[in-house]
């Protein structure tokens, strides 16, 4: 599991103070929910901690190292150890939902779309969804099928930490 320090952090988007001086320690193993109002920047505070903002201010430390001084296969690394639950299920259009959930193993394993499958039929069956939904759109989803796909492929990772935007 993935200890996170967060030092002093602060962000400013478009001149707008977003976060202002935050510090807090995450142990691993614990969960935590955040809470504030819309536009109060949790989902910013998330993606910072993901080393998805490069304009920060103040640290974040991973396991004691800082993520802003990684380098690409680094931060990589620390990419495939946590899984991000985005809000609006960061599905591609253009793609069906078996090409969706295969992008990771795509890019970094040697499996191919038979042993993908296999380890998604399981999950698909936790969450009743029939096997069919691999083929679909995720236009043609409903909200809540592209949320529970959105965990479905977190859960694929086998990842030490989820950042969970919008959780219920």
């Amino acid at each position: 599991m993935t200890s996170i320090e967060i030092k002093n952090l602060s962000l400013n988007l478009n001149n707008h103070e977003i976060l202002n001086d935050i510090s807090e320690i995450i142990p691993s193993g614990k969960l935590y929910y955040l809470m504030g109002t819309a536009g109060s920047g949790k989902t910013s505070f998330l993606k910072a901690i993901n080393g998805l903002f490069m304009e920060v201010k103040g640290t974040i430390y991973v396991d004691g190292e800082n993520i802003y001084n990684w380098g690409p296969k680094q931060m990589l690394a620390y990419h495939r150890r946590c899984s991000f639950i985005f809000q609006n299920s960061a599905l591609i259009g253009n793609m069906n939902i078996l090409e969706n959930l295969s992008l990771s193993y795509s890019y970094h394993t040697s499996l191919d779309k038979v042993e993908i499958t296999d380890k998604l039929m399981p999950l698909l069956d936790f969450f009743n969804l029939h096997p069919s939904i691999l083929m679909e759109r995720p236009h043609f989803l409903s909200t809540g099928q592209r949320m529970l796909l959105n965990i479905i492929r977190g859960l694929l990772e086998e990842t030490q930490n989820f950042f969970w935007d919008e959780p219920i």
